[in-house]
């Protein structure tokens, strides 16, 4: 704004130095006074107009710098909100990467968690109708468990109640006592049973009046001597007083006191006595 201060100062000083001038110049003839009147008006003018330019040019700069400082506040305003946001865009930025990178993880481990799920779910499923059929079979398998637990207590007393008949019955036939006369050639015996997968010992005690003979058969070899054919024994022992015991395995065994005397009666008692223990060993007549 400088230079059109400088232009109109000059621009006055001529038209001051003109007016001088002209009012001590005599004028040479009317045309040009007249002339000279004209050009200062005009002067006059241009510079009242470039006057009234001037005051709005500088009404203009001075609007135009005070927008020029106000921009320049908002540029600077600007350009400071710019890099923040480009911070906050770059931090953002990275923080979108970094999220991206665990979405992406994720979603890895979402897919790999939904495979296991279905996995698990079928599992569970085969698992479920296995156990549904498990518990079917354990309410069958309980009442058949109870039926049975039924039958066998019932079974067991029955099993009870035979085997105390039974061993009564071993016990009635495995032992026996008496006293006897026996008269010539006379005998008296005891029936002896031994059970399948038992053997015994037979105990047999005589006190006779006079010797006797005392033989332990099986029937097979009671029938052979009977008859007269050659016959085995388990045991044979002769005298007044027999204290004896042999071995037997399964089976049924007569033990026989026999009177070999030809007129002597014989007054005896005896005592038979089985318990269940070791195989026996058969002896042969020979």
């Amino acid at each position: 704004m400088e230079s059109p201060k400088i232009y109109l100062i000059g621009l006055i000083i001529l038209i001051a130095v003109v007016s001088a001038l002209l009012l001590f110049t005599n004028p040479t003839s009317n045309t040009n006074l007249e002339f000279t009147k004209l050009e200062i008006a005009n002067l006059k003018n241009n510079y009242t107009a470039l006057q009234n330019q001037y005051q709005m040019l500088q009404s203009q700069y001075n609007m135009l710098e005070s927008n020029y400082e106000s921009l320049k506040i908002n540029y600077t305003d600007l350009q400071n909100m710019y890099q923040t946001l480009q911070m906050q865009y770059n931090s953002l930025q990275n923080n979108y990467s970094s999220l991206k990178d665990m979405y992406s993880i994720l979603q890895s481990n979402y897919t790999t968690l939904q495979n296991m799920y279905q996995t698990l779910q079928s599992q569970y499923n085969i698992l479920e109708s296995n156990y549904e059929n498990l518990k079917t079979n354990y309410t069958t398998l309980q009442n058949q468990y109870q039926t049975l637990q039924s039958q066998y207590n019932s079974l067991k007393d029955q099993y009870n109640n035979l085997n105390n008949t039974y061993w009564n019955i071993l016990t009635f036939l495995g032992q026996g006592n008496n006293s006897v006369i026996l008269q010539p050639y006379q005998f008296t015996y005891k029936e002896i049973a031994v059970p399948p997968g038992f053997s015994g010992i037979i105990y047999i005690m005589v006190s006779a009046s006079s010797s006797v003979n005392v033989f332990v058969f099986d029937l097979n070899n009671l029938i052979q001597a009977i008859k007269g054919n050659p016959y085995g024994y388990y045991l044979h022992s002769q005298g007044s007083y027999i204290n004896e015991k042999v071995s037997v395995g399964p089976g049924f065994y007569i033990v026989l006191i026999y009177n070999p005397n030809n007129n002597t009666e014989i007054t005896l008692s005896y005592k038979v006595t089985t318990t269940y223990t070791t195989a026996p060993q058969l002896l042969l007549n020979s």
